[in-house]
């Protein structure tokens, strides 16, 4: 069977753990202020100078130190000529590049609609050439039909009337 202890866990049993005493731990640790409650971390038994505020400037292995505000402005003004200069340079390039081009589309398109041109007038001239052709074959053919057509007209209403006239 288990047993209900009286008596807290060791750890607790030695140091009970209330709030005055966590804040106390913690201040022997070095962090003074609850967390979210501040930004001051400062370790008591380090001497005053090692803090945040008094620390002289470590400089980072990898990084170069930071550069005061006038070589910032300098290294802005050196870095937006350069820009300024190249986005020039390659401005004109652009627009050499495009007159180049531009006129070699201009005459390919110039070569181009003549021969397309050229092409149109042969062709069309063969298409009137054909419908002419055509259309006098037309007309021939439909003389020929039509003249077929009232012929045997003229044969049938004969027989018609013929036929018509006997029964009567």
């Amino acid at each position: 069977m288990s047993q209900v202890r009286d008596e807290p866990p060791p750890r607790l049993r030695d140091e009970h753990l209330t709030c005055s005493n966590y804040w106390k731990r913690r201040r022997e640790h070095g962090r003074t202020t609850p967390r979210g409650g501040g930004s001051q971390i400062t370790n008591h038994s380090d001497p005053p100078e090692a803090t945040l505020r008094g620390k002289p400037e470590v400089q980072h292995p990898h990084y170069p130190p930071s550069p005061l505000p006038g070589d910032v402005q300098e290294t802005f003004r050196r870095r937006s000529g350069d820009v300024q200069e190249t986005f020039e340079r390659r401005s004109v390039d652009v627009r050499e590049t495009f007159k180049k081009r531009s006129g070699d589309v201009q005459e390919a398109f110039g070569r181009r609609s003549g021969d397309i041109q050229e092409a149109f007038g042969r062709r069309s001239g063969g298409v009137r050439e054909a419908f002419m052709r055509r259309s006098g074959d037309v007309r021939e053919t439909f003389k020929r039909r039509s003249g077929d057509i009232q012929e045997a007209f003229g044969r049938r209403s004969g027989g018609v009337r013929e036929a018509f006239g006997r029964r009567s």
